[in-house]
């Protein structure tokens, strides 16, 4: 249900439903703004972002590829 939830109101490729940037800064933005700013340090450093936002290490090619390939939805 959340999934689908993600899909229907973030940025997310229409041929494989895969987060585009828009939808996980959206997402991240979202969570900041509720009020869980140590969740997303803590996802975003997961993510291989450093303190500056700067993609310093991929923790997984494969997670990382929608964040890092903006095709057209």
């Amino acid at each position: 249900e959340e999934l689908a939830e993600i899909q229907e109101h973030l940025d997310c490729r229409e041929s494989d439903n895969a987060l585009l940037k828009g939808g996980f800064l959206q997402l991240y933005s979202l969570q900041t703004n509720s009020g869980d700013d140590e969740e997303t340090w803590k996802d975003l450093k997961k993510h291989g972002f450093d303190d500056n936002l700067d993609l310093v290490k991929p923790a997984n090619s494969d997670d990382n590829k929608s964040l890092n390939n903006e095709s057209e939805k």
